[in-house]
C-alpha cells in the first residue's frame, strides 16, 4: 500500500492507495483506502483471533478510476456478515441499490463502477456494517464469497 496523505491536520486519517491486492489490519482503522486498478481483492481484518480489531473499527474504500473488472471487499471469514445498504446515486434505469442479507460477506465493486463510488465499513466487533454509494446500474453490490 502506498501512503499518498498527509496525517497532520485532520485527526490522524490518512489516505492509502491501492494497485494490488492486500489485507487491511488493525493499524488501517480511520484510512481511506483508494482502488487504483480492476480485479483486486480487499480483505477486511478479522474479527476475532490473531490480529483481530476492536469494535468501532472504520475506513472508507474509493474506487479511484472506472472499475474494468470486478474489485472485491471482503470480510476475513466467510462466516462474518456484512450488513447495510449500497445506494445507487443517480436512479439510473432502475435506481435499484442492494441491501446485504443472510450469508453476504463482501461487497464488489463490478465491472461497472465508476470512479468516486465508495464504500464506508465499520465494525461492532461481530459483524461488518456498509453503506456505500454508486452511479452507474449494476456498480455495486453485496457478495457472499462462502
Amino acid at each position: 500500500m502506498a501512503y499518498v496523505g498527509s496525517s497532520s491536520s485532520w485527526a490522524g486519517k490518512r489516505i492509502d492507495s491501492l494497485s494490488a491486492s492486500a489485507t487491511l489490519s488493525e493499524g488501517d482503522a480511520g484510512k481511506v483506502i483508494l482502488i487504483n486498478t480492476s480485479g483486486i481483492t480487499i480483505t477486511l481484518p478479522p474479527l476475532s483471533g490473531s490480529g483481530a480489531v476492536s469494535p468501532g473499527w472504520s475506513c472508507k474504500i474509493i474506487a479511484n478510476v472506472d472499475i474494468g473488472g470486478n474489485t472485491d471487499v471482503n470480510a476475513n471469514s466467510a462466516a462474518t456478515q456484512i450488513w447495510g445498504h449500497l445506494h445507487n446515486s443517480l436512479g439510473g434505469d432502475d435506481g435499484a441499490g442492494d441491501m446485504g442479507v443472510a450469508a453476504d460477506d463482501g461487497v464488489r465493486f463490478a465491472a461497472a463502477s465508476t470512479q468516486g463510488d465508495f464504500v464506508d465499513l465499520v465494525t461492532d466487533g461481530t459483524s461488518w456494517f456498509a453503506n456505500g454509494s454508486f452511479g452507474v446500474d449494476a456498480g455495486m453490490a453485496f457478495i457472499d464469497n462462502s
